[in-house]
């Protein structure tokens, strides 16, 4: 599973991971911050939840290195207001 724009990981791990499937395999979280995953990775370390630097609006051309294919499910809680042209960037979840 893949949570975009994930910020300090704070939503992604207090709130998408406890409505997870028990048996769920990994969540990846990504955000354009370096700072903020960082944060992230510091503050909400779990052996089933890792953080990323990705930039949905520069890396989303490179997909060698999140392609959403990998993914069952494809979150985001605070992104699309951030993205200036949302209608492309649909492609990505599909």
């Amino acid at each position: 599973m893949l949570d975009v724009g994930c910020g300090p990981g704070k939503m992604t791990k207090e709130v998408l991971m406890p409505r997870l499937p028990e048996d769920f395999g990994l969540l990846i979280a990504t955000d354009r911050s370096a700072n903020m995953i960082q944060y992230a990775s510091e503050m909400y370390s779990h052996p089933k939840l890792r953080f990323t630097q990705f930039d949905i609006t520069e890396d989303i051309e490179n997909t060698s290195q999140l392609r959403p294919s990998d993914f069952d499910k494809i979150f985001t809680f605070f992104l699309l207001h951030w993205v200036p042209d949302n209608r492309y960037y649909f492609l990505f979840s599909v």
